[in-house]
This record gives structure tokens, sequence and C-alpha cells, in this order.
């Protein structure tokens, strides 16, 4: 999917898609979290992984007239 996005898509989405998928590799091969640990990252807002992907994208939107 990231490979049809370098054609299709801006430098700033490839660049947040990219980021999204060096965290899951990253996070697959970090030590397991409890659910403890898990729900103290989602208290504190220390998780939303696709934010920066997300927001990319929606401005790629808006650029090109999408809404």
């Amino acid at each position: 999917m990231i490979g049809r996005m370098r054609v299709l898509s801006s430098l700033k989405v490839v660049e947040e898609a990219d980021k999204v998928a060096r965290l899951i590799i990253e996070t697959y091969l970090a030590p397991n979290k409890t659910f403890r640990d898990a729900w103290d990252m989602v208290e504190n807002h220390a998780v939303d992984p696709l934010r920066g992907f997300s927001e990319a994208c929606r401005e790629e939107l808006r650029r090109l007239g999408a809404f």
C-alpha cells in the first residue's frame, strides 16, 4: 500500500505512512506490555499512531479540493 502511495500521494503522506509502518514493526519487536501499561499510554495520550498520517492525508485532500 505504501508503494502505491509513493506514486499517487504527496511526499508528506508517504513519509507519515513510513513512520506508521516503522512503528508497527518496532512495537511488534518490543517487549510485551501489561494491560495497565497500555491503559496508561492511552490515558496519557501517548498512543495515536495514525495522527500524523491522517493529518497529512486530510491536508492533501484539502489541497486537491476533495473537501
